[in-house]
C-alpha cells in the first residue's frame, strides 16, 4: 500500500511539473502531458471577446471620425452620451476668484484626438459682464477669454491659477521646459492680464512643485517632496548653506545614476506602511514652502523657507488630502 501511495506521489509530480498552458483558434485549455500519451480537454474555458478587458481610449477614435459626427440619437433630440463625446468632453478644474470680485480663471482640459493627449487650458471670465448677460448669450462665451494652453508648449500641464494680491496677474504651474538643459518640471509662471503678452517664467525650483498659493502679503507658497530620512538630517546639519530642495534634487540626480548603483535598486522598510495605494512610499515627504516677496516683486526660489523642515509629515497629505492652506 505504501508503494502504491509512493507510486502516485511520483505520478502526480511528474503531471504536475509538465502543466502547459495551450491556446489554439477556438478554446484556452489546460493540457497534462505525459511521456507517451496527451490527455487534452481536461479543462476547457470559453474564449471571452478581448473587447470587455481594460484598455487606454479607443485608440481608432480621430478627428476625422469624430469632428461633425453627430452622435446616435434616442429620439426626442437626445445624443446617446457615447465613447467620442464621453471622451471629447471638456472638464473644468480649479477656479479662482480675483480679489475685487470683477473676473475669474478656470483651468478647462480637452482630450485632443489626434494627439492622443490631453490639452490643458486656462480660461478667464469676466463676472461683471456675465452678470449682464442672459442663457443664451451667455452659451455664446462672449464673457471667456483663453490665457494659455500646453498644447503650445510641447503638450505642458497648466495648473494651479492664482491672483496677484493686486489682481493684475496670474500665476500658474506648468511643466514647461526651463533652464539650459529644457528640463520639463513644474515650475511657477506668470501672465499679464492687464494688457497682452506672453508668460514669463516667475520662480524656478530645485525640483517640481505643486499646489501654488499667492498669498496677500504677496510671498508664494508652494509644496514639494523632500527627503526627511537620517540622511538627509546629517546633510542639513553641515550648515553648508543648501536647503532641503537643493540636496533632494542632488540625490534624485544621484540615484539616477544607473552606473553609479551598479544597477542596484532596492529599498530597505524597517516600519508599516510600505504603499499607498499605487506608489511605493519611500524618505519623501511633501512639505510646504514659503518665498518672500523681494525688492521689485521679485522670487528667488534660492530663499524658499521649509516650514516643516526635518518632520517626517506629508502636507498636503497623500491619499484623500488636498491644498487647503490658511494664512493669519
Amino acid at each position: 500500500m505504501a508503494s502504491l501511495s509512493q507510486s502516485a506521489v511520483i505520478i502526480m509530480r511528474s503531471l504536475t511539473s509538465r502543466l502547459i498552458w495551450a491556446t489554439t483558434a477556438a478554446t484556452t485549455r489546460f493540457c497534462f502531458l505525459s511521456s507517451s500519451t496527451s490527455i487534452a480537454n481536461a479543462m476547457t474555458i470559453p474564449k471571452y471577446d478581448r473587447s470587455v478587458l481594460p484598455s487606454r481610449p479607443v485608440p481608432w477614435i480621430n478627428s476625422k471620425t469624430t469632428k461633425g459626427q453627430e452622435s446616435p440619437s434616442i429620439g426626442d433630440g437626445k445624443k446617446i452620451l457615447d465613447a467620442p463625446r464621453l471622451i471629447g468632453m471638456k472638464r473644468v478644474g480649479a477656479a479662482v476668484v480675483s480679489p475685487n470680485g470683477k473676473s475669474a480663471v478656470f483651468s478647462v482640459s480637452e482630450y485632443d484626438f489626434d494627439a492622443k493627449k490631453s490639452n490643458q487650458q486656462l480660461w478667464w471670465a469676466d463676472l461683471a459682464l456675465a452678470s449682464t448677460l442672459s442663457d443664451a448669450e451667455l452659451e455664446q462665451h462672449s464673457h471667456l477669454r483663453k490665457l494659455a494652453e500646453g498644447k503650445q508648449h510641447d503638450w505642458a500641464s497648466l495648473s494651479s491659477p492664482q491672483f496677484s494680491p493686486c489682481g493684475t496677474k496670474l500665476a500658474f504651474l506648468s511643466n514647461r521646459k526651463v533652464g539650459k538643459d529644457q528640463e520639463k518640471k513644474s515650475s511657477v509662471w506668470v501672465l499679464p492680464l492687464d494688457g497682452p503678452g506672453e508668460a514669463s517664467l516667475l520662480a524656478e525650483f530645485p525640483i517640481a512643485v505643486g499646489d501654488l498659493e499667492w498669498t496677500d502679503h504677496g510671498g508664494l507658497a508652494v509644496a514639494a517632496s523632500v527627503y526627511v530620512d537620517q540622511e538627509a538630517a546629517e546633510e542639513l546639519a553641515k550648515k553648508d548653506g543648501k536647503s532641503p530642495l537643493e540636496l533632494t534634487a542632488a540625490r534624485d540626480k544621484a540615484l539616477a545614476d544607473d552606473d553609479a548603483l551598479g544597477g542596484l535598486n532596492a529599498v530597505i522598510y524597517d516600519r508599516l506602511p510600505i504603499r499607498e495605494w499605487d506608489r511605493w512610499l519611500d524618505a519623501k515627504f511633501a512639505h510646504p514652502f514659503y518665498v518672500p516677496v523681494e525688492d521689485g516683486g521679485m522670487f528667488n526660489a534660492s530663499k524658499a523657507i521649509d516650514l516643516l523642515e526635518g518632520v517626517p509629515t506629508a502636507v498636503p497629505s497623500g491619499a484623500f488630502g488636498g491644498s487647503e492652506v490658511g494664512y493669519s
